[in-house]
């Protein structure tokens, strides 16, 4: 590795994509988790992507054991960043908190009659818009059941469904505090509505089928697809909705059927024949 093998640092830039990792455990039956994808995130060969000024760390792990603790150091540069990528294998802080969360209060409009829903600003925004469209263009009223948990509440959740299955199961369909992309506020879990007499107004299956085909234009995917579980680690989820905000980005998953991991890695492999490094633009 060109990093110090005493200190296992890499020092990166915003935006940079480095390959060291993926060249020094090729072949390695090993797994990768990066604490902080806010920093950094790792992809499953070991590519990292370089996403914003700060430290975090990489695991490498084998047989559930670290065998290799690698620091990262990202500094700040003037290049584009790609999309938040935080899964099973790349976390975030616990103390992390969106800064510009807003909440939406019970009975909103668009918003679950159980709960407030609590997301990003600019989520919020796009959300609301292509609810509207929905509703006024196609007849489909959307809800957004979920937004942002918190860690407690990942918590929760997951000891709530361990009391009636394995926990092998529950963690299939449910992510790992730290893990869920609801922690970020940029996900949400939208249905068909129900109105306050518990009546479907727009049935699941309905408003599933208009966000798969409508969801991208207004900057959101699907998370994760059908057929893809292999590669998400997670059930497939109609409901599951994620703010890229790039209609570009949201455009060629859409158009190609991609996951976010098959973007990022098919981004990284139009640099392989290069040697280092590059920078995201």
């Amino acid at each position: 590795m060109k990093f110090s093998e005493k200190r296992k640092t890499l020092i990166l830039l915003e935006g940079e994509v480095n390959f060291e990792l993926c060249y020094f455990y090729y072949d390695k039956n090993v797994i990768f988790i990066s604490n902080n994808a806010y920093v950094a995130s790792c992809l499953k060969n070991g590519i990292i992507f370089a996403y914003g000024q700060g430290e975090t760390t990489i695991e490498v792990m084998l047989d559930q054991n670290i065998i290799d603790l690698i620091s990262i150091v990202v500094l700040p540069s003037g290049y584009i960043r790609y999309p938040l990528y935080v899964n099973r294998w790349n976390g975030v802080p616990r103390d992390r908190i969106p800064f510009d969360l807003v909440k939406k209060k019970i009975g909103t409009k668009y918003y679950s009659y159980v709960s407030d829903v609590y997301v990003c600003k600019y989520v919020a925004d796009a959300y609301e818009m292509m609810a509207r469209t929905a509703e006024k263009k196609d007849g489909i009223f959307l809800k957004a059941r979920h937004g942002y948990r918190s860690f407690i509440e990942q918590e929760n959740i997951i000891k709530e469904a361990a009391k009636n299955k394995p926990i092998e199961e529950v963690l299939k369909k449910a992510a790992p505090p730290g893990f869920s992309e609801h922690h970020t506020g940029l996900a949400m879990d939208v249905s068909g509505m129900i109105d306050e007499n518990g009546i479907h107004v727009t049935e699941n299956k309905d408003a599933f089928a208009w966000l798969a085909d409508n969801c991208h234009k207004f900057g959101f995917m699907i998370k994760n697809l059908k057929g893809k579980e292999h590669i998400t680690g997670t059930i497939y989820e109609p409901w599951h909705i994620r703010y890229i905000g790039d209609k570009r980005i949201a455009s060629i998953l859409h158009e190609n059927y991609l996951t976010l991991d098959e973007y990022l890695e098919m981004e990284s492999n139009k640099y392989k024949k290069t040697k280092g490094n590059f920078y995201y633009k």
